[in-house]
């Protein structure tokens, strides 16, 4: 996920590497929120943030 100041970037691959999403977001929970929920469908999500000078691995909880 790439993190900016008005839209987050989120690609998101499954265990055989198929692209589930790739695509813009607005900078708003809820809808990040939704994506994880939508992704999570497929398995264990693993984020990880980008920013300039600083990364970011999330591990799920």
């Amino acid at each position: 996920m790439d993190v900016g100041k008005g839209e987050h970037h989120a690609c998101a691959l499954d265990a055989a590497g198929r692209r589930l999403h790739d695509k813009p977001l607005p900078n708003d929970e809820a809808r990040l929120r939704a994506l994880f929920e939508r992704l999570a469908q497929h398995g264990p999500v693993l984020r990880s943030l980008a920013r300039p000078a600083v990364r970011w691995l999330i591990r799920p909880a």
